[in-house]
């Protein structure tokens, strides 16, 4: 199997990543590799690794392997790695081709100077969970606790290889507060901040963490992801979710604030690139919107 296989369904992945490569997940060797972003200087070098360890200096499969978790669970998985000079995050995911079973990976450089001075010093295993922190932080919105923007367009198109993988239905709704200003306004910004991260413990007590997941798209927007999920079912999850936080008391400060939230879904299907099925999704908010707030539109 090739790299270019994969991109020509996916181009998004050569304006995210610096690396792409497919690996063998039982022997781990790297069967073909793509260098994106000026790497080409390092082409050679990295050609004559045989084995995906090779890259991070080791002589044996990494500790924290996740190609072989993701060969067993059928997940994807992310994980930040340190090879002595630069650190890497690494996206992971299972794929099938003509029949085989392959692991593809995506890499992205993201040395920083202040976090290389934080490794030194620090023996494997604490620079393995400084880097796993920041990794989480990499990804998480600081205010809501969910995750945020970069997790979205890193996660998506993954999640759209994996639905070619195994044909499971999935799906994507924007949700958005209604008349979120007023909240602002009436209440005070603290207050607004509490209803936010109020507004994602509701969504994520609601959703299967292990499958699905939420991200904050900006200001008080969110996009949730339902895997596996036929299309009724989805809408009506959405619902149930859109009527708990209608008839939820926010209580901040001896206060209570009232919400409603519309809710704009879209199936994924393979005829539609990423930004369009995110856009798809946000018509049908501003359908809901547009006729009412506080529904979920999907059609």
């Amino acid at each position: 199997m090739k790299v270019d296989i994969v991109l020509e369904e996916n181009r998004l992945l050569e304006e995210l990543y610096d690396i792409i490569r497919i690996v063998d997940p039982v022997t781990k060797v790297v069967y073909d590799t793509k260098f994106i972003n000026g790497y080409d200087k390092k082409l050679q070098e990295l050609n004559n690794m045989k084995y995906c360890f090779d890259f991070w200096g080791d002589d044996k499969p990494c500790e924290n392997c996740i190609s072989s978790r993701v060969m067993n669970e059928k997940k994807i998985y992310m994980k930040t790695e340190y090879n002595g000079k630069d650190v890497y995050i690494v996206t992971s995911i299972y794929v099938e081709y003509n029949g085989e079973k392959y692991i593809l990976e995506v890499i992205s450089e993201i040395t920083k100077k202040e976090l290389l001075n934080e490794l030194k010093g620090k023996d494997y295993f604490e620079i393995k969970k400084t880097l796993m922190e920041r990794n989480i932080q990499m990804v998480t919105d600081e205010l809501t606790g969910s995750y945020n923007r970069r997790f979205i367009n890193e996660r998506l198109p993954f999640e759209m290889i994996f639905h070619e993988t195994y044909k499971e239905n999935i799906v994507i709704a924007m949700a958005d507060i209604d008349f979120f200003k007023n909240v602002n306004d009436t209440y005070g910004h603290d207050a607004g901040d509490f209803v936010l991260k109020e507004l994602t413990n509701i969504i994520k007590e609601n959703i299967r963490l292990e499958a699905d997941w939420v991200a904050r798209y900006g200001g008080e927007e969110f996009i949730i992801f339902l895997k596996n999920i036929p299309n009724e079912k989805a809408y009506k999850k959405l619902n149930e979710i859109r009527e708990i936080i209608e008839n939820t008391d926010f209580v901040y400060d001896d206060k209570t604030i009232k919400i409603t939230t519309s809710f704009g879904m879209k199936e994924y299907s393979k005829e539609i690139e990423m930004t369009e099925w995110v856009k798809k999704a946000d018509e049908n908010l501003y359908k809901s919107k547009n006729s009412g707030r506080n529904k979920v539109t999907w059609k």
